[in-house]
């Protein structure tokens, strides 16, 4: 009787302990969970992560910067000439 009662009191340290160490594992992961759902939202993470899997940026070629320059210096004037109402279309919008 008091070797049953014995391999009683170690199967239930046994089941004690098991429980605890899986208790301890589930919170750790459950914290490890958590800390990454707020670095992924309120820290940026998917903005750092997006930005790991973009290509490299590559300069733009002469002729690109050329046609903004000339795109950006011709419009200037015609935007300024609309704001005053300068233009012969008759539209001052």
């Amino acid at each position: 009787m008091s070797e049953k009662l014995m391999e009683q009191y170690r199967l239930r340290k046994q089941r004690k302990r098991r429980n605890a160490c899986i208790a301890a594992i589930v919170t750790v992961v459950l914290d490890l969970a958590v800390a990454g759902g707020v670095w992924w939202t309120a820290g940026d993470g998917s903005v750092l992560v997006r930005n790991m899997f973009k290509p490299k940026a590559t300069p733009a070629t002469q002729p690109v910067v050329d046609s903004t320059a000339a795109f950006a210096y011709r419009t200037a004037p015609e935007l300024l000439a609309m704001e005053t109402g300068d233009r012969d279309t008759g539209n001052v919008n």
